[in-house]
């Protein structure tokens, strides 16, 4: 594909010259992918004049390296010599790929203890804890609603990056035994969260939920648009819930007194 004098310069810098000697370099880094494949993807192409053209695209090896640095970009000149287009220069560059991380830094503000007294019944309270998995890779949020003598209902949300897709996605689990998935979608201030799952009898189920941020320390829920087997169902109103802190002591203790344990409250 090169002319005999044309060249190829790498991530790195390093600069091949003559066709040969590309064709060779070619040669040695696919001996360690027998199985794989090679495959340019165009993203922008230009014919400058009849006799040059100009080429950008993405370079993928397919299966996927187990182990990924990024994603090779190119740029290529081409010329145009008889029997056809030949290439004259190439460019290569790693575009890295932003990690899970980045795309949830927005919902880090989540991080921690949340309560909510939830008005159904005096002794009846809604908690939600998010937390980081080791890597930042997933925020995970546990959810329980407890009465005052038993928990009534739980369960684990994993929220991840959704590469594929470009979006935040959930995936939720039930302490009954029902699960479902979440569709994250940022506006403004708030998140509007699409649901759709199935009960522990095989029920399919379908909600939206608004989760806004009102500031550091509180946040509203409301779920709309709810659906039980495809029949309407009545919207749950707008709770409010409340980061708990720990309670610090105001004063330390005297060399007569014990140390009393920190004591976790709603603020």
């Amino acid at each position: 594909c090169w002319t005999s004098g044309g060249d190829l310069i790498g991530p790195a810098g390093d600069r091949i010259t003559g066709r040969d000697n590309i064709a060779k370099a070619f040669e040695k880094s696919l001996a360690g992918h027998k199985d794989g494949k090679l495959l340019f993807r165009v993203l922008s192409s230009r014919v400058v004049n009849e006799n040059l053209a100009l080429v950008e695209g993405i370079a993928e090896v397919k299966p996927k390296p187990a182990m990924g640095g990024g994603q090779p970009r190119f740029s290529l000149v081409l010329v145009r010599q008889t029997g056809g287009w030949l290439i004259e220069s190439g460019r290569e560059s790693i575009l890295h790929d932003s990690g899970p991380t980045d795309h949830l830094k927005e919902l880090d503000w989540l991080v921690g203890q949340w309560s909510q007294e939830t008005g159904l019944q005096s002794d009846i309270k809604l908690q939600n804890s998010f937390d980081w998995t080791e890597n930042h890779a997933y925020l995970i949020r546990k959810f329980k609603i407890e009465g005052k003598a038993a928990l009534l209902h739980g369960g684990t949300e994993v929220i991840g990056w959704d590469p594929r897709s470009q979006c935040i996605r959930s995936w939720v689990f039930d302490s009954d035994g029902g699960f479902g998935e979440n569709l994250w979608v940022r506006d403004g201030d708030r998140w509007l969260i699409k649901f759709s799952g199935t009960l522990s009898n095989g029920t399919p189920v379908s909600t939206t939920n608004f989760l806004t941020r009102v500031d550091a320390t509180t946040l509203t829920l409301q779920s709309k648009d709810r659906t039980v087997n495809g029949e309407r169902q009545t919207d749950i109103p707008e709770i409010t819930l409340r980061r708990q802190v720990a309670e610090t002591a105001k004063t330390a203790p005297t060399t007569s007194e014990a140390p009393k344990p920190t004591a976790r409250t709603l603020p």
